[in-house]
């Protein structure tokens, strides 16, 4: 007979009222722990402004002009993100990210890649993590990309690094 049944049978089908109290308390201090590490997954929700940089893996020289995004990170663990610069060149990035440490996020996303004349040649998949500031304004961001044909070969990979700003709130005007 397994413990519940038991303990309804004890107890003639009822929780006594010595019970009560402890399993509240259990209960509140289930509450208390998931909104606390709600409230810590939220820290990366809202929209961002990053400045990237492609940088070579090894050296870390640039590779490349540097680039502006903004991206908006949902709290279901959805991430959205377009770039201020060309945005002709490629597709808006879909994704997901994760909390992954103390302050630290990780995030998965892929765009569409366009030629000239915007045919999709291929698409670029983004590993990246995220390092927010304590103040929760700011963040560090490191990524590697990988660059795929449209039958899904991979062609060549790459690195970034950039620094991320939340956008403000918005005030009455």
């Amino acid at each position: 007979m397994n413990t519940q049944h038991q303990a309804t049978r004890l107890h003639g089908g009822r929780i006594p009222k010595s019970m009560l109290k402890p399993l509240f308390l259990g209960i509140a201090l289930l509450g208390t722990g998931a909104a606390t590490a709600q409230a810590d997954t939220a820290k990366l929700v809202g929209a961002w402004k990053a400045h990237i940089q492609q940088v070579d893996c090894v050296s870390g020289q640039a590779v490349a002009d540097p680039f502006v995004t903004v991206t908006m990170y949902y709290a279901d663990g959805n991430a959205l993100e377009q770039p201020y610069s060309n945005p002709a060149s490629r597709t808006a990035s879909y994704g997901s990210w994760v909390k992954a440490g103390k302050l630290t996020y990780a995030a998965y996303s892929q765009f569409g890649v366009l030629d000239a004349n915007g045919f999709n040649v291929g698409y670029m998949t983004i590993e990246r993590m995220n390092t927010l500031a304590k103040d929760g304004q700011t963040f560090q961001t490191k990524a590697r990309n990988t660059f795929y044909d449209l039958s899904d070969n991979p062609l060549f990979s790459g690195c970034a690094t950039g620094t991320g700003e939340r956008l403000p709130k918005p005030t009455a005007f």
